[in-house]
């Protein structure tokens, strides 16, 4: 991978703790987010704990030559900022990918939770680590081809289309996506065409559009 680094998807860490979603949410504050709005910039401490309730939110770092390295996406149901908690400096800038819908918790609030709490974060901490490990053993037995249909497929899992026949709307550039699966814009491009040509997805400049079913059809047979 280019700079040494993983990418990762995350997504419904929440899965089965609705209790701790609701007493968060009786604390939190909900923002409605642009694409492009910053929630947390590196270098800076983190004071708030931010649930995502819809849309995606993108972690990157900038390296000494001013390059930018997507690290993470995170989809709703993944609590973003906790790393920053213990008066750290964020080592990432947390940015919206698309419009989103987030609770914001102060970090002050978060002292303050009960131990049922604090134990539901620890099992999501282990639950996103379990993910980016089996995602890490992925991208390094996958083809090109298996990454880029992993990650379009991951992108897509918020999505009710994931389950039914409709098709998903993701935004994606090559750079992006060569980024995150550790290839070059001009290879993830040609797959990208390939993949149109054999009538799995579309693409209108950075919108690509497919059915899950499909591209799950197609990374079992790689």
């Amino acid at each position: 991978m280019d700079d040494g680094q993983f990418t990762y998807m995350t997504a419904d860490w929440l899965l089965g703790h609705e209790k701790f979603i609701e007493k968060f949410l009786q604390t939190a504050e909900i923002r409605f987010l642009k694409k492009g709005d910053i929630l947390i910039r590196q270098g800076e401490p983190v004071d708030h704990l931010y649930l995502v309730l819809k849309g995606s939110v993108e972690s990157y770092f900038e390296n000494e030559s001013g390059r930018q390295k997507i690290t993470s996406i995170c989809q709703r149901g993944v609590l973003v900022g906790l790393t920053g908690l213990n008066d750290y400096m964020e080592h990432h800038t947390m940015r919206c990918r698309t419009s989103a819908i987030v609770a914001v918790a102060p970090k002050e609030t978060v002292y303050q939770w009960d131990s049922e709490m604090l134990m539901a974060l620890i099992q999501m901490q282990t639950r996103k680590m379990k993910t980016a490990f089996a995602q890490m053993i992925h991208q390094v037995a996958q083809t090109i081809e298996g990454r880029i249909l992993r990650l379009l497929l991951e992108a897509a899992s918020e999505d009710e289309a994931k389950e039914y026949e409709i098709p998903v709307n993701i935004v994606f550039s090559r750079q992006e996506i060569a980024s995150i699966v550790g290839s070059t814009r001009e290879r993830v491009g040609q797959v990208l065409n390939e993949l149109q040509n054999e009538k799995l997805l579309e693409i209108d400049g950075r919108d690509i559009y497919f059915y899950p079913s499909a591209l799950r059809r197609r990374l079992e047979q790689l």
